[in-house]
């Protein structure tokens, strides 16, 4: 794993610990990466012990549907931060 995937990690282990939770458009947008990597490293936290949970926002097959994803349990993270 390059230092870059590491950081893109801690960054996503933060974006799913968060209030907002994870749009993964968005996220790959930010990160200049696919959605697919995305899901792909949301796989990895997965394996590493995280519990990932999805909720549909909006109504299906309309503009304003939007699936946003967060840890089950966001004291629990994966990369712990100082303080």
């Amino acid at each position: 794993m390059t230092p870059k995937q590491l950081r893109r990690l801690q960054s996503l282990d933060a974006t799913l610990a968060s209030l907002e939770g994870l749009h993964r458009a968005t996220f790959a947008r930010e990160q200049g990466i696919s959605q697919h990597t995305v899901l792909r490293e949301m796989e990895t936290l997965r394996d590493m012990g995280a519990v990932i949970i999805c909720k549909k926002q909006g109504k299906t097959h309309t503009p304003n549907c939007q699936y946003r994803w967060w840890y089950r349990d966001r004291r629990r993270r994966v990369f712990r931060t100082k303080g």
